[in-house]
């Protein structure tokens, strides 16, 4: 089990991204085989637990990021050699659609607008972690439909997290001050492939808690398990 400190820390970055590029059945991506689950509990240093209070997964310096605007400012795919551009999307590691940036007239949009803003379809900001555009194309009116997926990490260490901003948290404290969730969707031993360089995104993570008041807890450097389970205890401040 891990104890950790409160207070805001390191939480204070900026936004850092990684492209990789790559044509519908070439990707290199290695994906874990496996679940662990994640749990603990967040208290005050009296060990009075805290409840409604959001977890979030940050991820270490696994390997070097390329910085870049933060989440709000737009996000462009490389040129693409295409007649026609039939759908934008983008998608979370679970391969769920988060946000579909466009289904028709997209070859005038990429043209003339930003491509992704960072948010979901619902308007709130996305969590850290990797994220996968996909553009569906003809090269000519007469070839086959393609399919260029440009992966994307997105690293802001949550500077300005607001429930009313971001997506969902990784997960919300009970009345107990208890959180679960599984390393599932999370990303970890996903590898992006730039050029000749592998960049593996490492099962050492960070954790955040945020209460509503805006009291925080975080913990740093916890190894996640490929299988089994993981107790992290959250000391939040007074």
């Amino acid at each position: 089990m891990v104890t950790a400190r409160a207070g805001v820390g390191k939480w204070a970055g900026a936004l850092a991204v990684i492209f990789t590029m790559v044509i519908s059945g070439c990707s290199e991506t290695v994906t874990s085989s496996g679940f662990a689950t994640i749990s603990g509990r967040v208290t005050t240093s009296d060990g009075v637990p805290v409840g409604g209070t959001a977890v979030l997964v940050g991820y270490g310096p696994s390997f070097p990021f390329l910085v870049a605007p933060r989440v709000g400012s737009y996000l462009r795919p490389r040129t693409i050699d295409a007649d026609t551009i039939l759908w934008v999307g983008v998608g979370d590691v679970c391969g769920d659609t988060i946000r579909t940036v466009c289904a028709e007239a997209c070859s005038t949009l990429l043209a003339s607008a930003p491509f992704w803003d960072g948010l979901n379809d619902e308007g709130k900001r996305v969590l850290d972690g990797l994220y996968t555009l996909w553009i569906d194309f003809k090269r000519d009116s007469l070839s086959e439909t393609e399919t260029l997926e440009n992966q994307i990490f997105i690293f802001t260490e949550y500077p300005d997290w607001d429930p009313t901003i971001y997506a969902p948290p990784h997960a919300v404290t009970n009345d107990f001050g208890i959180f679960s969730f599984t390393d599932r969707c999370l990303g970890l031993d996903e590898v992006l492939v730039s050029g000749e360089i592998e960049y593996p995104i490492s099962r050492w993570i960070d954790l955040l808690a945020i209460h509503p008041d805006g009291r925080r807890a975080w913990a740093d450097s916890i190894y996640v398990p490929p299988l089994g389970s993981l107790e992290v205890d959250l000391v939040i401040s007074d």
